[in-house]
């Protein structure tokens, strides 16, 4: 008698509704600073996140679940509550010691504003590079095919549309550069 094989889109939606159900248990445990370690314990082992050391989830992240290979998290990153990230688009790459403030949004996908000859709206997309050393205020939306320079600021409800430079604090909808930031080193605190 010949064994059924299972079907690759039966396991692959079992995959899908696993990494859900996955992300929700890891977004209803409670905000206390021990959980935040079983936090990225469920994210790195059971969703094989590539996430880097000692990084910290206040809150579970609402993640795209059939994208997660294209989220790269470095070291030492501060991720408040709220944080969703739609990486179907491109990958989403965070440096080191990066912080993230609560209901920031991360989007590599999105739509032209030009309809074409069919009166449909092409989808467009980019990768998203958060650098080491940035500082994502609350409510920030990141767009596509964005980089983010090492050691920038952003401010509360920014929206970022265009690269932001190194060492400055950027703001608004969209964001422009507020002002620089002198780069200090150790000797100077």
């Amino acid at each position: 008698m010949k064994k059924n094989k299972p079907n690759r889109f039966v396991i692959k939606l079992i995959l899908m509704f696993w990494r859900d159900f996955i992300i929700r248990l890891s977004d209803i445990l409670p905000d206390i600073r021990e959980l935040n370690y079983l936090r990225w314990l469920i994210y790195k082992y059971f969703l094989g996140l590539n996430v880097g050391a000692k990084c910290m989830f206040v809150g579970g992240l609402s993640i795209t679940t059939d994208a997660i290979k294209n989220l790269i998290i470095g070291d030492s990153n501060y991720f408040n509550r709220g944080i969703r990230i739609d990486c179907r688009g491109g990958e989403v790459k965070f440096g080191n010691n990066v912080l993230i403030g609560p209901g920031c949004s991360f989007d590599t996908g999105g739509h032209s504003i030009i309809l074409n000859n069919n009166k449909i709206r092409t989808h467009t997309s980019g990768s998203i590079v958060i650098s080491n050393d940035v500082w994502l205020g609350a409510n920030v939306t990141v767009l596509q095919g964005v980089v983010i320079g090492e050691g920038a600021v952003v401010a509360a409800g920014a929206v970022i549309t265009r690269n932001v430079p190194e060492y400055c604090v950027v703001g608004g909808v969209p964001a422009k550069v507020i002002k620089r930031i002198k780069k200090t080193s150790d000797k100077d605190e």
